[in-house]
């Protein structure tokens, strides 16, 4: 299998259980417990805050599962491959929980992340499927995700917190570098099929 960061040999390649690969997942089964606590949020604000909790844990297994896979030269095909899904799945999940339970949450923004994954993923395969290809994320998309990370994270304490404006203001930067993102994206996806046209 090829990708856009291949290498030369690496005995970790079809590896599934590493460390990194476990930082990873496990910012899949966080998610649970940070929509338990948001839930109990909707009638006590403070419970946001161990929400916000769990998020920050969530962020730092996302910091550390890359840096552990290169510093300890465990760099997998299953980790390239779950380490954008973690953060895609983890992301929705509490997208859809908040669009669903909280009337000042913007619906419109849910359906913009959720058609502009869905697509990506949906490209992704199918290259994946026919080229035997794997489109990894770009420093765009890592900021992109970074960024609506950081907007949920204001918006689940800013009635904490007073700080309305800033969440507004990571709203707006969000959808911005939503459809930057998506477009950035279509481009590379173009450039690709265009190099493989007659393959």
């Amino acid at each position: 299998m090829t990708n856009e960061n291949s290498g030369g040999e690496n005995p970790y390649a079809d590896k599934i259980f590493t460390v990194s690969n476990i930082l990873s997942l496990s910012r899949i089964v966080i998610v649970i417990p940070i929509i338990y606590f948001l839930d109990l949020g909707n009638t006590n604000p403070r419970h946001n805050l161990t929400a916000l909790a769990f998020m920050i844990i969530g962020g730092l297994t996302d910091t550390f599962d890359g840096q552990l896979a290169r510093k300890m030269n465990q760099i997998t095909n299953f980790g390239k491959v779950v380490d954008p899904i973690a953060d895609k799945i983890g992301m929705a999940a509490i997208l859809l929980f908040l669009a669903i339970s909280r009337d000042d949450f913007p619906v419109w923004f849910l359906v913009l992340a959720l058609i502009r994954d869905i697509l990506i993923f949906s490209a992704g395969f199918y290259i994946k499927k026919k080229y035997a290809y794997l489109f990894t994320s770009n420093m765009l998309g890592k900021i992109t995700i970074t960024v609506v990370a950081l907007m949920v994270t204001v918006y689940v304490v800013k009635d904490v917190f007073h700080i309305e404006e800033i969440y507004l203001f990571l709203l707006w930067i969000s959808t911005v570098l939503l459809v930057t993102s998506f477009y950035v994206y279509i481009l590379r996806l173009r450039k690709f099929l265009r190099s493989h046209k007659n393959t």
